[in-house]
């Protein structure tokens, strides 16, 4: 990974940081340490249980960010690895990567994306947590330096899903755009 890439990852999770996922992913985190084998982002059913749920929801948006071309690159599935092993500071392996990827794209391919986004919307249960999965979804989208027409879409689609108005989605889109500008 380059050191341009690393200090963009670095700058998305400052911004989720900074969002609450601090918390969220240090909760996950401690979840995921306490699991039995094949369990990822188990919980132990106290306020870990909501910050599992809001961290699975989140990198389930942000798988959704990735795949919204039909295809999850080799590249994409790196940076979805890197985000979640940063978020969590280490905890996820890539099996934990491997078995949320796929059951993603499962969940994704048999319920489309209009449903996959309101599933995604119901396991975040405050305003907070939304911002967070829309701030994390949309940055896997900049870091590659290139917003598709697919992922622009998807913006408004996920901001609506999330219950975030235009105004402070756009917002928080420029927020991303210059924190993680390559330029």
């Amino acid at each position: 990974m380059t050191t341009e890439k690393k200090a963009q990852l670095e700058q998305l999770k400052s911004i989720v940081d900074a969002r609450g996922g601090k918390h969220v992913f240090a909760a996950a985190k401690a979840a995921m340490e306490a699991r039995g084998a094949k369990a990822p982002l188990a919980t132990n059913g106290d306020d870990s249980e909501r910050a599992g749920r809001h961290a699975l929801a989140t990198f389930d948006a942000a798988f959704v960010m990735a795949a919204v071309d039909g295809i999850v690159s080799d590249d994409e599935v790196d940076e979805l690895a890197e985000v979640l092993a940063l978020m969590t500071d280490g905890a996820a392996n890539d099996d934990d990567v491997g078995y949320l990827l796929e059951n993603f794209a499962i969940a994704l391919e048999q319920e489309g994306l209009e449903e996959r986004l309101s599933n995604i919307a119901d396991a975040l249960d405050t305003e907070d947590s939304r911002r967070l999965a829309f701030v994390t979804a949309c940055g896997i989208a900049y870091l590659d330096g290139q917003v598709t027409e697919e992922e622009e879409a998807l913006f408004s689609q996920l901001a609506t899903a999330l219950r975030i108005a235009p105004d402070e989605a756009e917002s928080l889109l420029d927020e991303i755009e210059r924190a993680l500008s390559t330029e």
